[in-house]
């Protein structure tokens, strides 16, 4: 192997990568929309301070964190596939770039969110 190619991915090692974790993700998310939907039920038709102490509870606030984090960390990986599979030419990596920052911000902006009710609590 030439020196200029070592320690970095072919493109299939890259794509089977990817497909891992979209798997992981996948597998992930199923146990926690379970649990979602049915802890979530309660919560739909109570009041205001029983939805908040729902929320703030460590293991209900940790749960839907994990949750949230899984769902966009999924759904970014099909958003770059999707990317990748029709957007052609410079604007292809950009696409991708964007879409990782805007996940990120969700994504930090969520955990910012429950840390706040946790703190407030």
């Amino acid at each position: 192997m030439e020196p200029s190619r070592r320690g970095r991915l072919s493109h299939g090692e890259k794509g089977t990568r990817h497909w891992r974790w979209q798997r992981v993700s996948a597998l992930l998310l199923i146990p926690l929309s379970l649990w979602l939907i049915l802890s979530f039920g309660d919560v739909v038709y109570s009041n205001y301070d029983q939805s908040l102490a729902w929320v703030s509870a460590p293991l209900s606030g940790f749960l839907l964190g994990l949750t949230l984090i899984s769902l966009l960390f999924h759904g970014h990986l099909g958003i770059a596939v999707v990317i990748d599979d029709y957007v052609r030419g410079p604007w292809r990596k950009r696409a991708i770039h964007i879409s990782a920052l805007l996940t990120t911000l969700t994504g930090l902006s969520a955990i910012a969110a429950i840390l706040v009710l946790f703190i407030t609590k």
